[in-house]
């Protein structure tokens, strides 16, 4: 009895605590929506970039001219944003409005995707929104950031790779997407090439998925090259490569990260390696 009384005075702690850290996500999202001044040093970088588009067809521009600008972004969110400033407006309001709908969006493709994969409801449910709970979400959003869409694509082309991994295609459009809405991220893709490779053991067909893969992105930064004179791969990897990655810096946030989300994460991976005990539900 005592023991059951402790695994649900853990389970109501850890859903509190879970619904006061979304809680307070939903609420910075909604500060930042109404918020017309920028709050962050990417606000203005987006909005320039969508603008640029819109005024001179492209954000790709010689560094060395006016307005001296480094495109370091890829063009699927910042064309989104210039569809969108074509039909509503420029505003600081469109990039927040499509950094939450994406994170929204996300977060209903990863309860898919677990549910899927545990045929748990719940333990989906605590999936789908532990995502909201670290500190950089709200940055994300309330930046008007390109990575939450980037993971949505992420997301969705995994689920339809494990939904029938014989077809590939639209998974590799998908991680193609995701990879030209911000550049680093390449984890999902990587995963089904090593599911592929080390758990079906289909050597041929990884090196399909592989080939297909970096043919569409590469065919894509082919063409982009053309139409901008070099300018597509200049910005996107010769200068962005310049600045580096600072090792310090980086430790620093992930041992922060660590601290602030722990108290969510292992209580997770705890579930996952004892799902059959129910501890979430």
């Amino acid at each position: 009895m005592t023991g059951q009384r402790t695994l649900q005075l853990l389970r109501t702690t850890l859903w509190s605590l879970l619904s006061f850290t979304v809680l307070f996500c939903i609420l910075s999202a909604f500060k930042s929506l109404i918020n017309p001044y920028p709050d962050d040093y990417v606000n203005g970088i987006i909005v320039n970039y969508a603008n640029l588009l819109l005024n001179k067809g492209c954000y790709f521009l010689p560094i060395n001219s006016y307005p001296f600008v480094h495109a370091a972004y890829p063009p699927v969110f910042i064309t989104l944003t210039a569809i969108c400033f074509k039909l509503f407006g420029s505003s600081f309001f469109i990039i927040r409005a499509l950094s939450i709908v994406s994170t929204i969006l996300m977060s209903i493709a990863l309860y898919i995707c677990i549910q899927k994969a545990t045929a748990n409801k719940m333990l989906a449910v605590f999936s789908a929104l532990i995502f909201l709970t670290p500190s950089f979400m709200y940055d994300w959003i309330s930046a008007g950031r390109v990575d939450t869409l980037a993971i949505l694509f992420s997301l969705l082309g995994l689920y339809l790779y494990f939904s029938d991994n014989k077809k590939i295609f639209w998974p590799i459009a998908l991680f193609t997407l995701a990879f030209y809405t911000k550049h680093s991220v390449i984890a999902a893709a990587g995963a089904v090439f090593l599911d592929q490779l080390l758990i079906r053991k289909d050597f041929r067909r990884s090196l399909t998925f592989a080939a297909m893969l970096s043919g569409a992105i590469l065919s894509i930064l082919a063409v982009g090259s053309l139409l901008t004179q070099g300018q597509f791969f200049l910005h996107l990897f010769t200068y962005t490569k310049v600045a580096g990655i600072e090792l310090q810096v980086a430790l620093t946030k992930y041992i922060r990260f660590f601290r602030q989300s722990n108290m969510f994460y292992l209580p997770k991976l705890w579930t996952l390696k004892h799902i059959n005990n129910n501890f979430i539900m």
